[in-house]
Formats: C-alpha cells, structure tokens, sequence
C-alpha cells in the first residue's frame, strides 16, 4: 500500500504541522466564492440600471473594470439618473436603498481585500491563520491567544462569508425592486386630473 504523495495538503507533513488547514482552506474557497456572488449580483443590478437587451454584454464590460469602487461608480452614475429622471416616492426609496446597499457592499469589499492579499501561517499552537501579508509577519503578537485575536481564523473569514451572502441577498432584492420601478416608472405619481 502505497501513501499519500508529499504534496498531498490534506495529510499532515510532521506534527509541527497545523492540523486544521483543511477546514481552513475550505471556508476560505467558501469565502472567495460567496464574494464572487456579491460582484455578479451587481454586475446584475449594473445591466438592469442601463435597461440593457444584451445582459451578457453589459456584465462583460462590468467586469472589465479592475477597481472594485470604480466598479460601484458604474453602479452610482446611472442609479442617479433614473433616480431623479422619474418623479415618485419608489424612485426616492430605491435611490436611498442603493446608498445603504452600496455603503455594505464597499465595508465588505474591504474584509475581501484582507483575505486575497493575506499569507496563510500554520502553527502547531495557534492552528492555521491568515495574516496580512508575509512581510509583516514581525508584527504578529508570539502567544497563541493573542495571535487568533488578530489574525484571520476559521471563524472570522465564516463572518465575512455571511456578510457577502447577506450583501448578495440585498443586491439580488434590490435589482427586483428596479427591475418592477422601471417597468412602470410612474407607478406611484398622481397625475393632476384633466377633466374639468
């Protein structure tokens, strides 16, 4: 019978090695592919704002931009057309909606920034961590408690996981609430009566 390959992650190397890497590398993959959710929910939300026919085209180009802000600007730009091109309360509600909406979607954009730019640590005390980035591993605290206070763990990167889920939620909500104002825009103006 022959072992695992050396290379095998899932087996541990000594027992210096940190048991929990595994778990570890799984909620981080969960974490990266919820966050992957949040920015295709918007590049939904940017093709429903333009009131495109060719959707695809529209996330293409979405997707195109490499800063995550300018990104929501893309966003930003056209809701406040359509936000102040059409009279009615729903116009003012979905325009103050997407401010919250994309305020939690920048303040989560930041816990994703912190997991694709950390280095993963292993040690046989602390258990497996992300930490910033491996030029500043000196700042780290040496007592293991001290340590899973500041770094990235199991636990922190499952809350990051559930924020982009709860952001994906509100995104996915939000382009239903544009997608029913624009197909009547004037949905809730009273018109002034022209008989007399």
């Amino acid at each position: 019978m022959t072992g695992p390959p050396q290379d095998d992650w899932r087996k541990p190397a000594s027992v210096d090695y940190a048991l929990d890497e595994p778990k570890f590398m799984a909620e981080y993959g969960r974490s990266m592919a919820a966050w992957g959710n949040v920015e295709h929910a918007l590049s939904s939300v940017f093709a429903t704002v333009l009131d495109v026919t060719q959707v695809h085209h529209a996330r293409a180009a979405f997707h195109s931009v490499i800063s995550f802000r300018d990104r929501l600007g893309m966003i930003d730009a056209p809701m406040k057309m359509v936000a102040t091109s059409f009279p009615g309360i729903q116009w003012v509600r979905l325009n103050q909606e997407w401010v919250r909406l994309s305020d939690a979607v920048n303040k989560a954009s930041r816990h994703r920034n912190l997991l694709a730019h950390m280095h993963v640590w292993h040690s046989p005390l602390a258990g497996t961590f992300g930490w910033k980035n491996i030029t500043r591993i000196s700042d780290l605290p040496i007592e293991p408690d001290e340590r899973k206070k500041v770094t990235v763990t199991v636990e922190k990167m499952r809350d990051y996981r559930k924020s982009f889920e709860n952001c994906t939620r509100r995104i996915r909500d939000f382009e239903q609430n544009l997608l029913e104002a624009m197909k009547d825009p004037m949905r809730d103006v009273i018109l002034p009566s022209t008989q007399k």
